[in-house]
């Protein structure tokens, strides 16, 4: 079984009248360049779970609802699993 290189999460943003939303997201991995817990972020969010900012190609930015942890951890396991395909792919 590999890692899907679909993610799903909850977007969290802010609108120009200050409302704050919370929107279905899908993102391919291959597109995420970094991430880092959204901690002390410049949005004082009302939903107050945990949060990651996510990182894309582009200078492209979203945040998410979750740990960044398990945001790392599904990034990685995708990268992991990426690199050793391509590995394969180029031995045949």
């Amino acid at each position: 079984m590999f890692p899907s290189p679909v993610a799903h999460a909850m977007r969290f943003w802010q609108d120009m009248l200050g409302q704050q939303h919370e929107t279905p997201r899908s993102f391919l991995w291959e597109n995420v360049e970094d991430m880092e817990p959204d901690e002390a972020g410049p949005i004082d969010w009302k939903n107050q779970e945990a949060k990651t900012r996510i990182y894309f190609k582009g200078d492209k930015v979203i945040c998410v609802l979750g740990d960044y942890t398990y945001w790392r951890r599904q990034w990685q396991a995708f990268a992991k699993w990426h690199s050793v395909a391509l590995k394969q792919v180029g031995l045949n």
